[in-house]
């Protein structure tokens, strides 16, 4: 009786180094912390301007532009590609060097998040045209 032959077959590599692990958690938090400010201060804005108080500081466009470049920020650090190298978007050194691929990278994050959330707009909307099927039929 002849035994097959077992051919080595490696472990599946992680999705992503854990070295990067905890670079990511700690500059998605720093991320969040900043969006939630800057929510709460357009809040603060809007409800000035209502009131027809004179808004001191950051005007409601500017604050709303930073808005959006922080929650570009959280889309960078939560779609970057898992099998490259990170580059952190708060450096300590070499931030000019880093500037180049960083912008990138972003290009890159920016549409796989894209993706993604077009495959579960997809998804809703079968989702959706079940529940109508499902209804359709019941009645």
């Amino acid at each position: 009786i002849k035994k097959k032959k077992r051919f080595y077959k490696p472990p599946p590599k992680p999705e992503m180094p854990k070295k990067y692990a905890s670079v990511r958690f700690f500059e998605k938090r720093k991320i969040l912390r900043k969006i939630e400010q800057l929510e709460k201060k357009i809040a603060a804005a809007k409800l000035m301007e209502a009131s027809g108080a004179d808004v001191e500081g950051e005007s409601l466009e500017q604050l709303q532009e930073n808005l959006e470049k922080w929650k570009k920020d959280e889309i960078y650090v939560k779609y970057y590609p898992k099998r490259e190298k990170y580059i952190s978007l708060f450096p300590k050194n070499n931030a000019e060097q880093a500037a180049e691929k960083r912008e990138e990278m972003r290009e890159k994050a920016e549409k796989i998040a894209a993706r993604i959330e077009e495959r579960n707009n997809k998804k809703k909307a079968k989702l959706e045209r079940l529940a109508q099927k499902a209804e359709e039929s019941e009645s």
